[in-house]
């Protein structure tokens, strides 16, 4: 059985704002970074319990050729994404985007 995974309307713009900055640094590298969120995304929703806490409830994965992380929560049988942030950024905001 797999969870749902469901992404944030917040978190896919994160996603699409990065494609686009990756692309626009080197044609290709935005779609390496589609791909990889992809296969985490997909890896979510196979044992999003293999990732760790962060803050509160929220989990997080890190990608693997990137500088950005997936912060989720488990609620149920679905896996909610509210925040891809680059890891030099404070992900406090994400925090404060689902209640408790």
């Amino acid at each position: 059985m797999g969870f749902e995974v469901i992404v944030s309307r917040d978190s896919q713009m994160e996603i699409t704002e990065a494609i686009e900055w990756y692309e626009s640094k080197r044609i290709g590298l935005g779609l390496y970074f589609a791909k990889e969120a992809e296969e985490l995304l997909s890896r979510l929703s196979q044992n999003p319990q293999h990732y760790s806490f962060t803050k509160r409830s929220f989990r997080q994965v890190k990608f693997p050729s990137f500088p950005y992380k997936i912060y989720f929560k488990i609620k149920e049988t679905n896996v909610v994404v509210f925040g891809v942030f680059h890891t030099g950024r404070n992900p406090n905001p994400i925090f404060k985007r689902a209640v408790p």
